[in-house]
């Protein structure tokens, strides 16, 4: 095994080495953090009620909120790639994975601001509609298997299910990389197939909206850590060097919009397999014009914040499907639900999440060159921290 060496693997030239030399510093990939910035925006314009009656830009608009809904597996795809290829990287520094060391920095990445945010829904308890079933589902990630035996009201910890097959990812990943050193694509690939199969029947038979239940979406994360496994190959990462072009990138893009207006059984499974190779190619060609609006700086920071946005986005965005007075009035409306949502985030990102991840990291280092909190770094701190999906 290589370790996670993107930059080692496909990058060539005078701008391969400034490439090489920066991810080796930083463990870090900015074209990551737009993409992270593009999803939640995504999420947040899914999340809010379309103007109506504006010529072009309204059917527009309104075209992209319903797209909107995919921006999650945005996040599935850049976890699968980031967390898969990370523990690769600490097994081929360190000849193991550390699975106490990955849980506790896991857990103090995750688990402060959605905690906080949780104390927060039960500080509002007596304006807002939360039952102790939705609560402690959300607290204890299984929130995306009691969706459906909840009124629609209860909106404000629905978001939790994206979370919840994240964490059961992590579960499932870091033990398959442990116990399967020679044959873990075989189980994840195994995996992956029983996933596609086991949709595929419960649509026919069922025909229901399955698309929140670890077992009928995980495949997306699976698919994503396949293609990190391949790119730690040399064999294999040369097959997928013609794919990450970006010219490659450009129709895998087309091709996954296309997908999304399309639907039939192996849809998930083509835009879980496009979407990676996407993230990949941009992440290669940083140098053009999508890296670089990708590497901007708004992006990269709403990205460095993203998880706090879309864990608060759903108390301030509810407007769209909601029926009667909103419960925090003026706060759910227009501009202050945007004030509000951003004026949380960066609390909770600054205040909490970043210094909860400087502690997980200090107790529980993966021993990868470049990704110590305390080590002098070109890249600003938080960015060196960065291992969310």
């Amino acid at each position: 095994m290589l370790g996670w060496r993107v930059d080692e693997i496909f990058f060539h030239g005078k701008a391969a080495a400034e490439m090489m030399a920066r991810n080796r510093l930083s463990g870090y990939l900015p074209t990551l953090d737009g993409w992270r910035a593009i999803s939640i925006l995504l999420v947040i314009l899914h999340h809010s009620r379309v103007p109506s009656g504006v010529p072009v830009v309204s059917p527009f608009l309104q075209t992209l909120s319903e797209l909107g809904r995919y921006g999650v597996f945005v996040f599935f795809a850049i976890s699968g790639i980031l967390i898969c290829g990370r523990l690769l990287q600490e097994e081929q520094e360190h000849g193991r994975v550390s699975l106490p060391r990955f849980y506790i920095r896991r857990a103090f990445r995750i688990l402060p601001p959605a905690v906080l945010y949780l104390l927060v829904l039960a500080a509002l308890s007596g304006v807002l509609t939360v039952t102790r079933l939705e609560w402690f589902s959300s607290l204890f990630f299984f929130r995306n298997y009691v969706l459906a035996t909840l009124p629609p009201a209860h909106w404000f910890t629905a978001h939790f299910w994206s979370l919840a097959v994240e964490e059961h990812f992590y579960l499932l990943l870091p033990g398959i990389l442990f116990l399967f050193p020679k044959r873990r694509v075989w189980v994840l690939g195994g995996l992956t197939c029983a996933v596609i199969a086991w949709r595929a029947w419960l649509a026919h038979h069922d025909g229901g909206d399955l698309g929140y239940r670890t077992d009928t979406v995980v495949d997306a994360l699976f698919i994503a850590a396949l293609l990190a496994i391949a790119a730690n190959n040399e064999r294999w990462a040369a097959y997928l060097r013609p794919l990450l072009t970006p010219l490659s990138s450009l129709a895998l893009a087309a091709i996954y919009v296309a997908l999304l207006l399309i639907h039939f059984p192996l849809n998930l499974a083509l835009r879980a397999t496009a979407l990676p190779l996407i993230l990949l190619g941009t992440s290669q060609h940083a140098g053009n014009l999508v890296g670089r609006v990708l590497e901007s700086a708004p992006l990269r920071w709403i990205g460095r914040i993203s998880y706090s946005l879309y864990l608060w986005q759903q108390l301030f965005f509810c407007d769209r499907w909601w029926s009667g007075p909103l419960p925090l009035g003026v706060l759910q409306q227009w501009p202050l639900k945007l004030v509000g949502l951003f004026a949380c985030a960066t609390f909770s990102y600054y205040i909490l999440e970043l210094p909860m991840m400087r502690l997980g990291h200090r107790m529980a280092s993966s021993g990868v060159p470049g990704r110590k909190i305390d080590q002098p770094s070109a890249a600003k701190p938080e960015a060196a921290l960065e291992e969310k999906g």
